[in-house]
């Protein structure tokens, strides 16, 4: 039966034009924080580094990443994200704690 239904809804025009799927960086970074609070590291570390190479002078998204690193007790790639933090964002007291408590 099913074979023989041809609904005719009307519709006339062309069909819709894609729209362009590539993501900015803060969509990878947005991406990576939902991933991040579900407890998907190694997901949200992938995500973070896309967004930096979209936008490497983002401080946020090193700190964030560095963050992820150590969560992960990956301590040197967290101390040189939160660096690279404290580089670009100096007032950022929080990548300065962070680093420290990587260094310890």
């Amino acid at each position: 039966m099913a074979g023989k239904v041809n609904p005719n809804l009307g519709l006339v025009g062309k069909a819709a034009e894609p729209v362009n799927s590539a993501l900015t960086a803060d969509d990878w970074l947005l991406q990576a924080l939902n991933k991040a609070q579900k407890q998907d590291y190694r997901g949200a570390l992938a995500d973070y580094t896309k967004a930096i190479a979209l936008k490497p002078e983002d401080a946020e998204a090193y700190y964030n990443r560095g963050y992820t690193y150590y969560y992960l007790k990956q301590y040197e790639q967290a101390i040189a994200d939160y660096t690279k933090a404290i580089a670009l964002n100096p007032e950022d007291a929080e990548a300065y704690y962070n680093r420290g408590f990587a260094y310890a």
